[in-house]
């Protein structure tokens, strides 16, 4: 069996109806020499026996017990037989030349580790929802882009190729944090290497009522805080707290939890919802949405979330440095 080029990692879990569309998308690639690594993670829904229904010498069907995203992700990096790592989810739709052109920029660019491209939103019908947002295209920028916490992640996941022995060497993904794992991730192969996001957009990515909910939002809220502190930590004294000492990453955890408490993050995630429901609103709900913020005051810390996100990052990155020896040795 010759060695794929291209190894797509497709985690699996309860994937159904998205999932047909999702699959075909990428078997219908004009890129040939690829592998589809499709990972079952315990769906109950009927994706097991779509997937085993198929018949394609690409796909290589996994089936595993149910243990969440990050799991799933290193152990397709552990199976992956390609040098190159394309991600994919479940519910989202690639233009058919994703690969080709992916393929071709990083076999040209051996410099760059991780290659995005702009990305189309489309609803649960499959209809486009606004315009195709504008991104970053050179390292400098995306890297700077990592520390602006009002703008977004401009490197999509499900749109991203790298290269797998860079990502093993930076540890993979890490279970420390949840949602925004690709975030960490992103900014430890920056450090070694160069990122770059095509103009092209060559993903259709999926919004729908299943991928986004107020718990996500928390966690994901939690994981970028607990990403900013790290990092903030590793650009002043040069060690990755995470590896290097573990019982100060556990209290900077802790010292995190404690301070979005302490200035009322949750609230302000939900108020920032709110303002953001009330200004996008077709009319129909804005009353009932004026009317919580009315009786709950406090919601209204929305408007100082990027602020108070700003004050813990730096408060907790600050105290967890000033235990640490500076040190330059380690390039992770």
């Amino acid at each position: 069996m010759s060695t794929p080029a291209i190894s797509v990692l497709l985690p699996v879990h309860n994937g159904l109806p998205y999932l047909r569309e999702a699959v075909a998308s990428i078997l219908g690639q004009t890129f040939p020499n690829f592998e589809l690594l499709a990972i079952d993670d315990g769906s109950t829904d009927g994706s097991t026996a779509y997937l085993e229904g198929l018949d394609d010498p690409r796909l290589r069907l996994f089936r595993r017990t149910h243990s969440g995203l990050i799991p799933v992700l290193n152990f397709g990096l552990a199976q992956a037989r390609a040098d190159l790592i394309a991600r994919m989810d479940a519910d989202d739709i690639a233009h058919p030349e994703r690969l080709q052109r992916q393929w071709e920029f990083m076999d040209h660019h051996p410099e760059v580790l991780l290659l995005g491209s702009r990305v189309q939103e489309i609803d649960g019908a499959g209809r486009p929802v606004g315009t195709v947002a504008i991104l970053p295209e050179e390292h400098e920028a995306i890297v700077t882009r990592f520390t602006q916490p009002r703008k977004m992640n401009p490197l999509v996941h499900p749109a991203v190729l790298f290269r797998r022995e860079a990502a093993l060497r930076c540890g993979g993904y890490r279970e420390d944090f949840p949602v925004a794992e690709d975030s960490d991730l992103w900014r430890r192969l920056a450090r070694i290497g160069r990122l770059h996001i095509l103009v092209e957009p060559l993903l259709l990515l999926r919004k729908h009522g299943g991928n986004v909910t107020r718990t996500k939002e928390q966690q994901s809220l939690e994981s970028m805080l607990r990403i900013s502190v790290s990092h903030r930590i590793w650009d002043r004294t040069g060690v990755d707290v995470l590896t290097s000492r573990p019982d100060l990453w556990t209290a900077a955890k802790q010292r995190i939890s404690e301070l979005m408490v302490e200035l009322r993050l949750a609230e302000a995630l939900e108020g920032r919802r709110l303002l953001k429901s009330l200004r996008e609103n077709d009319g129909l709900g804005w009353p009932r949405t004026l009317w919580r913020l009315l009786r709950h005051p406090a919601l209204l810390t929305g408007l100082g979330i990027y602020r108070r996100r700003e004050t813990l990052v730096r408060r907790v990155a600050d105290e967890i440095a000033a235990r640490l020896p500076s040190s330059r040795d380690h390039p992770f």
